[in-house]
């Protein structure tokens, strides 16, 4: 291992802190998405930021993280204090959420990620504020 001084450590931290490569790997070019696609969800509440990019991670490649996708969906579902009555933006991210199984189960060319994604289907919540519609 390599001793750095003071002035070395901190230059490399700058670049890359705690050794972590800026653009997480997948969002790099070349990978699917870029980094400026994701740019916009780093931005409102959390639970639609979530939402948000759990539902692009359902149609990004490759098939084992859209099945990851599914499957952290179907847990979110089984959440009791994500999608609670009353949590801020729950609804907007519950529709975010049910269009990105909708259409992985209907469209994914991968037969795993399309009963991954009707298993999480089935963790739906019953909540009656969950299924009104909002408005645009």
């Amino acid at each position: 291992a390599d001793v750095l001084d003071f002035d070395e450590a901190t230059s490399v931290a700058a670049e890359e802190p705690l050794g972590i490569p800026p653009v997480p790997p997948g969002l790099a070019s070349g990978g699917g998405r870029n980094a400026e696609d994701v740019a916009p969800l780093a931005s409102g509440p959390l639970a639609l930021r979530l939402a948000e990019t759990l539902a692009a991670a359902v149609t990004t490649p490759p098939p084992k993280c859209q099945w990851n996708a599914c499957r952290a969906i179907g847990q979110v579902y089984r959440s009791p204090g994500f999608l609670a009555e009353g949590a801020p933006h729950c609804s907007h991210a519950h529709s975010v959420l049910l269009e990105a199984l909708g259409g992985s189960m209907a469209g994914s060319a991968n037969m795993k990620v399309r009963i991954q994604a009707a298993q999480a289907l089935t963790q739906l919540p019953e909540g009656r504020h969950l299924w009104t519609p909002i408005a645009s």
